[in-house]
């Protein structure tokens, strides 16, 4: 028996498409990467955008023409869009099998029909290669006007140090080099549990031995001094931060139920820029929220020349129902959103192309993750900054942390050469 699993979104769906290997696994289901020949297929799903929605949805179309050559193929959504459409998803899908939702994983060993056979030692997914993630929480408490999450995945869930550090023990063991700590709302770790926080958190996992630790997403208003300062003194810290700014303007960053300033948003910016040398700060933007005028645009541009992001994700506003800003009025049109867009695109592009050719000359750590699939001659790895470089090199090296010197810069990648060539 065979299972396939295809994951929209972010990196939480990531791991929890592994959470969902590791179930079908034991119950005697072998991972394909065909779904031809699967007689299970999993979508996990994302609703953060309507366009992930969409993707889903047209996928499951797809897939469902399958049952015609076996009928007792079965196909679930699990994931976000399982939890905000529910049976919607049966109305729209009548051949659908299942649905689950983020919280209830465990389902799926009843849904396919049988029992989990036996315990394994450690309860966590097997991941692959130098990288894993591994969550420190599920869903968030800040209620964003904007965002579905807090409706798909709940409040704010924190796990137990105790079982984060065992599973980051656990990686460990089986050969991860680089461990990125996950959180919808990270910074808010430890604050349902009344004991504990990210400073916490990140000091222990610090103390394994880990080569590289990252963590992700953050809010704003959750970077305190204690998180810069262990960012600062510890090496194994990445110093990349990504800090969603969604706005340049305190209008419609209230409307966003954001929490800060643009003010303290800088002033948290030049904290950094103080405290680290040369860390990396990247955000995500949203163009184009209900009220925006061209005033409020304009503070937008403003902010994202001033604090010259590494790197930014950019993204129109896209409405989604049950939040409080979908009963906003929008007023701009999608031709409008798209021009705003593709402008600030463009201006982040350029920012982050004069970052990049800023390096050429300068010898960088790269942690080397493998080959470069488009040129098997070369290697593909990450400075602690998390930008991405190119490089010649033997496969000896995989998994070790070299010094590469950068030789040339585009917008997303650099090239550089191993210092041991």
């Amino acid at each position: 028996m065979k299972a396939f699993i295809k994951t929209y979104g972010c990196q939480m769906n990531k791991y929890t498409s592994l959470v969902y290997s590791k179930e079908l696994s034991q119950l005697g289901y072998e991972m394909t990467e065909n779904e031809e020949r699967a007689d299970v297929i999993l979508l996990n799903t994302c609703s953060v955008r309507k366009h992930a929605e969409d993707r889903a949805c047209g996928r499951l179309n797809t897939l469902l023409s399958l049952k015609r050559k076996n009928p007792n193929l079965k196909i679930g959504i699990v994931g976000c869009m399982a939890e905000r459409l529910g049976n919607r998803l049966f109305e729209r899908f009548p051949q659908l099998d299942f649905i689950i939702s983020p919280n209830d994983i465990e389902k799926i060993r009843n849904v396919i029909g049988k029992e989990k056979p036996c315990e394994v030692q450690e309860n966590f997914p097997c991941q692959k290669g130098i990288k894993a993630f591994v969550p420190v929480s599920f869903g968030c408490s800040n209620y964003c006007s904007y965002c579905i999450v807090p409706y798909t995945t709940g409040c704010l869930k924190s796990r137990k140090r105790d079982e984060i550090i065992r599973e980051c023990e656990f990686l460990l063991k089986n050969g991860i080099k680089e461990i990125t700590l996950l959180g919808q709302d990270i910074t808010s770790y430890g604050r349902d549990l009344n004991n504990g926080n990210l400073a916490d958190i990140l000091s222990s996992v610090s103390s394994l031995g880990v080569l590289r630790i990252r963590f992700i997403t953050s809010h704003p208003k959750g970077i305190d001094d204690e998180i810069i300062g262990l960012i600062a003194s510890k090496k194994n810290i990445c110093p990349h931060l990504h800090l969603p700014l969604q706005s340049g303007s305190n209008k419609i960053l209230s409307l966003m139920n954001r929490g800060y300033t643009i003010e303290y948003y800088i002033t948290l910016v030049e904290k950094i820029r103080k405290s680290l040398p040369e860390p990396s700060i990247t955000t995500d933007i949203i163009v184009g929220f209900p009220g925006e005028t061209k005033e409020d645009y304009e503070k937008t541009e403003k902010a994202l020349e001033f604090i010259k992001f590494d790197a930014g994700f950019l993204f129109k506003y896209s409405p989604r129902e049950g939040t409080a800003a979908y009963k906003l009025k929008e007023e701009l049109s999608e031709e409008e959103k798209t021009e705003r867009l593709n402008h600030l695109i463009k201006m982040q592009n350029e920012i982050s192309y004069k970052k990049n050719k800023c390096l050429i000359g300068r010898e960088c750590n790269v942690l080397v993750e493998g080959e470069n699939l488009k040129d098997k001659k070369s290697l593909l790895g990450r400075t602690d900054t998390d930008k991405m470089v190119v490089f010649n090199g033997e496969r000896s090296l995989i998994g070790k942390i070299i010094k590469v010197k950068i030789e040339d810069a585009s917008t997303y990648t650099l090239k550089g050469r191993c210092k041991t060539n």
